[in-house]
């Protein structure tokens, strides 16, 4: 297997689709392509793209979504680019399922979608999702459902930089919307995958003592904001800054407050929180979140156990760019320090999806990085 990467900064989307085919098929020349990532900026021409690289690289399966950003080891970090990985090679073989209509039952479009699949039993997931109109947690929960336990599952939700309105996931020549991009991996994949916030707790756990959805009430018997200011101050204003961290010892993923809710005193959050949770308040400086990249690539590594890897995706939390600012493109100098010349690419997402802190189980995550290498055997 080999994996090639083309990243564009035109902002013209045919000269960018143009620039993208050209070195992509310099780059797998001779090469079977099994499989096309595209990350775009919402700013694009999503389906002139798509149809241009249909007809450029031929019948390969096209698959991807909308960002806040983009990453990869050709350019770096960019804003209003496309990116493009290529899966190539007769060892790997993929399955694409999509799940539409997300928003008028997650359960069941997931079911719709899986009805599907191949008898063949994968070896990893890749999803690309929606997250503005549906729960990504109750996705996740409903796709593991209908896969094999414990299978590697990974990707992130769709970004519209920071409009906050629609996002975008691309199926072959298809432009949607309110829908989840699933791909099974087949045959010769090993994965190395690495997840790291950066963030550490401070001060003393709670319990969610009254929650909806991503929308918090109570924190032990009281409003969720007094949480915040007894941790933080009467003056604090909710900000992703400070994260809620979300379960016990070292399995808790991340939920970014985003302010008020409903209701006086709730908090709204990118992310369900359940009642009986326990939360902490986390915090961390900018070169903590940072340093999260080399330790996230450190553990990919350690978990890796394959040949040479071929290539790596990165999906890095919008909230973490905004955190960063101009500091963001630092993310992939630490990547490069650790996986060399590997081919990466990547988005900046409203969401991650990957393994819990030194766990098994598939969670939700908020202000993450995640690192997958991948390789044969």
């Amino acid at each position: 297997m080999r994996l090639h990467v083309a990243h564009s900064i035109d902002p013209a989307t045919d000269v960018a689709t143009a620039e993208l085919v050209e070195s992509l098929r310099a780059q797998a020349a001779g090469q079977r392509p099994v499989l096309a990532v595209v990350l775009a900026a919402i700013e694009h021409d999503h389906a002139a793209l798509l149809a241009g690289l249909r007809e450029g690289l031929g019948e390969v399966q096209i698959v991807g979504c909308s960002t806040d950003g983009e990453l990869s080891s050709a350019a770096g970090f960019a804003e209003d680019s496309i990116v493009v990985a290529l899966f190539c090679g007769d060892d790997v073989q993929v399955q694409v399922l999509v799940a539409e209509s997300l928003s008028q039952g997650t359960e069941a479009s997931v079911v719709r979608a899986f009805a599907g699949r191949s008898a063949q039993t994968p070896v990893a997931c890749m999803v690309l999702s929606d997250g503005l109109t549906v729960d990504a947690v109750s996705l996740i929960e409903a796709a593991s459902r209908q896969l094999p336990p414990q299978l590697p599952m990974f990707g992130g939700t769709a970004g519209d930089q920071r409009r906050m309105t629609a996002t975008k996931q691309f199926v072959g020549t298809r432009v949607l919307g309110d829908a989840a991009v699933f791909v099974l991996f087949h045959g010769g994949l090993r994965l190395g995958i690495g997840v790291r916030s950066g963030w550490a707790p401070l001060g003393g756990r709670g319990v969610v003592t009254r929650a909806q959805g991503n929308r918090v009430y109570e924190i032990d018997g009281a409003p969720a904001t007094d949480f915040y200011r007894k941790h933080l101050g009467p003056g604090v204003e909710l900000s992703p800054d400070h994260p809620l961290a979300v379960g016990e010892g070292d399995a808790w993923c991340l939920r970014a407050p985003l302010g008020t809710a409903d209701a006086p005193g709730s908090i709204v959050f990118a992310g369900a929180v359940p009642e009986g949770a326990a939360v902490q308040i986390t915090t961390a400086s900018r070169d903590e979140v940072l340093g999260a990249c080399s330790r996230s690539t450190a553990q990919a590594l350690s978990e890796y156990r394959g040949s040479a890897p071929v290539g790596a995706m990165l999906i890095s939390c919008a909230a973490r760019r905004q955190l960063l600012g101009t500091r963001a493109r630092e993310e992939v100098e630490h990547v490069r320090r650790s996986f060399g010349d590997v081919p990466a690419f990547g988005f900046y997402s409203y969401g991650e999806i990957a393994p819990l802190q030194g766990e098994a189980a598939v969670d939700f995550h908020n202000e993450t990085f995640v690192a997958v290498l991948f390789g044969a055997p």
